[in-house]
């Protein structure tokens, strides 16, 4: 309901909120489907919002409009929206588990060009999602995706069982604890691959 309100109150950007609300469901679709191209036109609909940057709906569709441009390998974008995140962290007073999510994000996305600048992005995000860690608000699943994203691409640096369960374990007993079944079974799949 937050993030309906929120809609509500900077959907002046776009003719109604349905219009926004419908863009976002849109991509989203796209994007769980691996449409990825469809999922990039109806983000960047979205994105142009100005107002929406700032509040968490805004990073949701920032973060998986940037996975996206990693899939579809649209590096000339990813460089804006990367500049559009190092503003938002630099700029603005957005939370450490966003930042870490907005990261997260980039690392995935420059997995599919440079594996170093993955990392670096992987590294920036788990400091920022330590630090969310500490509040008593944090949002667990974040940890959790953070954690299966980086196993991903660090299943392709190592295959040293020990190095990567060091890694899932945190994660593991979290989806267990928490009842995120679905990525507790992803992050098995992950290691056992």
């Amino acid at each position: 309901m937050q993030k309906m309100e929120t809609l509500a109150h900077f959907s002046g950007e776009f003719e109604d909120l349905s219009s926004t609300y419908l863009s976002i469901n849109k991509g989203f679709h796209a994007y769980v489907s691996g449409d990825y191209k469809n999922a990039k036109i109806h983000f960047e609909k979205v994105i142009a919002c100005e107002s929406l940057r700032d509040k968490l709906c805004g990073h949701e569709v920032l973060r998986a409009y940037i996975v996206t441009l990693g899939k579809i390998q649209d590096s000339k974008a990813l460089i804006q929206a990367e500049n559009t995140v190092y503003s938002l962290i630099n700029n603005s007073k957005i939370e450490d588990v966003s930042k870490g999510y907005l990261l997260e994000g980039l690392g995935r996305a420059h997995a599919n060009f440079n594996t170093e600048e993955s990392q670096k992005f992987f590294r920036l995000a788990f400091k920022h999602m330590d630090e969310a860690r500490k509040q008593p608000d944090f949002l667990t699943i974040r940890y959790i995706q953070l954690t299966r994203s980086y196993l991903d691409l660090y299943k392709k640096s190592t295959s040293d069982p020990n190095k990567l369960m060091s890694v899932a374990i945190p994660a593991l007993n979290d989806a267990e604890k928490y009842g995120f079944v679905r990525h507790k079974s992803q992050i098995l799949n992950l290691i056992n691959k």
